[in-house]
């Protein structure tokens, strides 16, 4: 970090620097619990939240040197929440000088760790916001993918990384319904080539999260959607405490997460409040015995390291279904070679994390 980033830092105010330091990150597939991981660690009164994914990584970080300055401070704003001009206008003189002059060094010199704590800057700043920064302990974002975050532990020493895993047959069936409701022609129902789209990209995001969590264990908390729906409030104390923040009575807890909104994608409703655990079973609805069977095919050794009981029945039948069921050469070709890397490096256990039951964050 330079010197300079640093003192204007230190001019413009705001949070702790060790809250600024402190970065919580959430890992998941989508449709897999991750906005509803980050809506809980949110509720921590100590903890300065992105609203939503702020998709730093993937496309801002990502076109650093790929694109002109001008576009890339455009992409750098791109989140809504993120308000730099009312907090830039809230700043008395001195202050509102080191702010824009922060901005611009974070900007000009490209580091990773001064550039992505701007947002949790901005956040915490934010005239809206009417909390105690005195108190914030750390910050919070989330993604859908890996890109980049191998990166963040080098950049983030001080950093925590979440990664919340579902079970596949639920993640495959409510992410093959989104597919089918963007669909113009499409019945709604579960399609052969979303399964197996769906389904490889869970093995290889698992993968991804297995091997970080081998290699950083100490900075990495690994749970299960499901434990979390099952037991929400005991679940929450576990994050909290393994993640070093402030201790939260139970009923403070179970208050706030009772006011939870949540959305989904395989029921009527469109929305809720609260946990539940409907979600964990309502694959059972939506998925055929075939679409079972070529998500265990696919999923299986991955699924069953972390607990989850699928029968494996090999590779065979997944590299069969992109051959039957995935239309155009160019992406029967990309699917097959994903999934034969995958089966590759994960075979018989040959990869870290693949042979052996993962430790999980249990309930308190």
């Amino acid at each position: 970090m330079s010197d300079q980033y640093d003192k204007l830092l230190t001019s413009v105010g705001g949070p702790p620097r060790e809250a600024l330091n402190r970065l919580i990150y959430v890992v998941g597939s989508a449709r897999g619990g991750t906005s509803i991981t980050q809506a809980i660690l949110a509720q921590h009164d100590s903890v300065i939240a992105m609203r939503g994914p702020s998709s730093f990584l993937n496309h801002v970080w990502r076109y650093r040197n790929k694109v002109h300055e001008r576009l890339w401070r455009q992409l750098l704003w791109t989140p809504g929440y993120l308000r730099r001009a009312p907090v830039r206008d809230s700043l008395n003189g001195k202050r509102r000088d080191a702010f824009i002059k922060l901005i611009n060094v974070a900007v000009s010199e490209k580091k990773l760790r001064d550039v992505y704590r701007l947002y949790p800057l901005v956040r915490a700043l934010d005239p809206d916001e009417n909390r105690d920064l005195g108190t914030m302990k750390a910050w919070l974002d989330k993604g859908n993918d890996f890109w980049g975050v191998k990166l963040l532990p080098n950049a983030f020493p001080e950093g925590r990384f979440v990664f919340v895993i579902r079970d596949p047959r639920g993640a495959v069936a409510s992410l093959s319904k989104r597919f089918a409701d963007l669909r113009p022609d499409s019945e709604l129902k579960v399609e052969p080539v979303d399964v197996i789209t769906t389904a490889i990209y869970w093995r290889n995001l698992v993968r991804e999260q297995l091997r970080f969590a081998r290699s950083h264990a100490g900075q990495t908390v690994l749970f299960r959607f499901e434990d979390l729906t099952q037991r929400p409030v005991e679940m929450a104390q576990s994050l909290y405490d393994a993640l070093g923040l402030p201790a939260v009575p139970k009923s403070g807890i179970a208050r706030k997460l009772d006011n939870l909104a949540y959305g989904t994608s395989l029921g009527d409703e469109t929305a809720a409040t609260g946990i539940s655990t409907a979600p964990n079973e309502r694959w059972k609805k939506k998925l055929d015995s075939e679409s079972i069977a070529l998500i265990s095919s696919i999923c299986g050794p991955s699924a069953n390291a972390l607990g989850y009981e699928l029968p494996v029945k090999g590779p065979v039948s997944g590299f069969a279904a992109i051959l039957r069921h995935v239309p155009g050469l160019r992406q029967k070709i990309s699917l097959l070679a994903k999934l034969t890397y995958l089966t590759i490096t994960d075979w018989h256990g040959r990869f870290p994390g693949m042979s052996s039951p993962m430790r999980l964050l249990e309930a308190k």
